[in-house]
């Protein structure tokens, strides 16, 4: 996106160890929020600042539930691209999207649940 002059703004927790813009020479800008403010907080107080919709691309998962869960206030100044916020919710926990892929015939990995030492490791002995 930057060879192709497109600005970038970069907004991320003030937790360096949380936002990857702290270590990066890309962003033009870079905006950050306190963990209490949150991402949407943070979005909403500088929508004023674009002329345009500026696109939102997000990089953690508990950003994409934060924008899904609020995705109403956000979309009159902002573009983005999110499933239905119960299809993201199904997305994020990995036990719900192996039953609603077994359910669709999508092509995945088999999955197992270990909740025990153990087990996994006797699964890992009988499978490799």
């Amino acid at each position: 996106m930057k060879k192709e002059n497109v600005r970038i703004w970069s907004v991320g927790e003030q937790d360096q160890k949380k936002n990857p813009c702290f270590f990066s020479n890309i962003p033009d800008r870079k905006i950050t929020f306190t963990k209490e403010e949150g991402l949407v907080n943070c979005l909403l107080n500088i929508k004023n600042q674009f002329t345009d919709l500026p696109k939102i691309l997000l990089t953690s998962d508990a950003h994409v539930v934060e924008i899904s869960k609020r995705r109403s206030e956000l979309e009159p100044y902002y573009r983005f691209i999110l499933p239905l916020e119960d299809v993201v919710e199904v997305l994020m926990e990995k036990s719900s999207f192996y039953e609603l892929s077994i359910k669709e015939g999508w092509d995945v990995p088999k999955t197992f649940t270990v909740n025990n030492l153990d087990i996994f490791r006797r699964w890992m002995e009988r499978e490799y």
